[in-house]
């Protein structure tokens, strides 16, 4: 296993602080809003992969535990867009 480099951490850190930015300014940005909500949801799915593969070392890991990890958490991101579809299609967004 290769030992994790201390810059990464802070490279990992000025990412999520730029794609927190770029949500907040999807949201003020004058667009519709199931189309902020699906890039704000984008967003949100890279800041979730950004700190499970910097922080909790899951890049270092063996392919069949990091899909066993993977996995499962997409589930509900699935779920999640097809409950915002359904309720754009029903006039609630």
């Amino acid at each position: 296993m290769a030992s994790p480099n201390p810059r990464n951490y802070i490279i990992a850190f000025i990412w999520l602080g730029v794609l927190t930015l770029l949500g907040v300014g999807l949201a003020q940005f004058p667009i519709p809003r199931i189309y902020a909500v699906i890039g704000i949801i984008a967003l949100a799915i890279a800041k979730i992969a950004l700190v499970g593969l910097v922080f909790m070392h899951i890049r270092y890991e063996t392919v069949h535990l990091r899909n066993s990890i993977v996995i499962p958490f997409l589930i509900p991101v699935l779920f999640a867009i097809a409950l915002i579809c359904e309720s754009a299609n029903n006039g609630a967004i």
